[in-house]
């Protein structure tokens, strides 16, 4: 379900019209060469990862890190509908009469994305008109700032655009942002939390060296990739 509500986001219609085409698309929690996962694992990160088997899904090994889905150049593009359309088929979700995606039970797919900023309109917006047209259905409420940051810090929502604050070194701050004893906390605001994370939370400030810490944060890219938690959208990959 996860994975067709993100395939409703256009990055190359967005950038291209609503952003000068000045970003980039994100694929990785930490866009960095040395700590961004690629391909399929190996070497250090593959002995992380191997330590850890029994926590992962066998996936983790066979399949290479998660891209983004590539988008086409009109708002919605066909192709990613169809392939939602797919994906919701297989978690048991159909198309009713009226459009709308239902379970077994009938019940829609409820959906509020909870927003302050107007200027994110223009973004939001053709994204939320293409998770309509895949059947969801969802309710784009934008709220004034005192409320939207209680509602963020009592975890009231379903989606919001969020971000992580990642780092070119990782510390004792990455078990609070993806750890599960803090999961609640405002730093992690899709509530993530998974045993394998926890470990290597434990693991990466016992680092014996950046090449070691570095292997542990692209096991720890490739997990979160997989689970699929947040739908990525763009990073700038330079300084202005």
């Amino acid at each position: 379900v996860r994975r067709a509500i993100g395939l409703g986001y256009n990055f190359t219609w967005t950038n291209e019209n609503l952003q000068y085409g000045l970003f980039q698309q994100r694929e990785s929690f930490w866009e960095n060469d040395r700590l961004k996962a690629v391909g399929l694992p190996e070497g250090r990160e593959l002995e992380i990862l191997e330590d850890m088997r029994d926590l992962l899904p066998e996936a983790i090994f066979t399949e290479e890190a998660v891209l983004p889905h590539v988008s086409g150049d009109r708002p919605l593009d066909r192709g990613n509908l169809r392939q939602a359309l797919a994906l919701m088929e297989q978690a048991g979700w159909t198309t009713g009469e009226d459009g709308l995606l239902r379970d077994t039970d009938g019940n829609t797919l409820d959906v509020e994305f909870l927003e302050t900023r107007q200027s994110f309109d223009r973004i939001i917006t053709p994204y939320i008109e293409n998770l309509r047209r895949l059947g969801v259905n969802i309710n784009y409420n934008r709220v004034d700032p005192a409320q939207y940051q209680a509602r963020r810090q009592a975890k009231d929502y379903d989606m919001i655009f969020g971000a992580y604050g990642s780092g070119l070194v990782e510390g004792t701050g990455f078990a609070q942002r993806y750890g599960c004893e803090d999961k609640d906390d405002i730093f992690n605001p899709a509530a993530y939390c998974t045993p394998a994370i926890d470990r290597l939370g434990e693991m990466i400030p016992e680092a014996a060296d950046y090449d070691d810490m570095a292997a542990m944060i692209r096991a720890a890219d490739r997990i979160m990739r997989y689970d699929y938690f947040v739908v990525p959208t763009w990073y700038l990959g330079k300084h202005w």
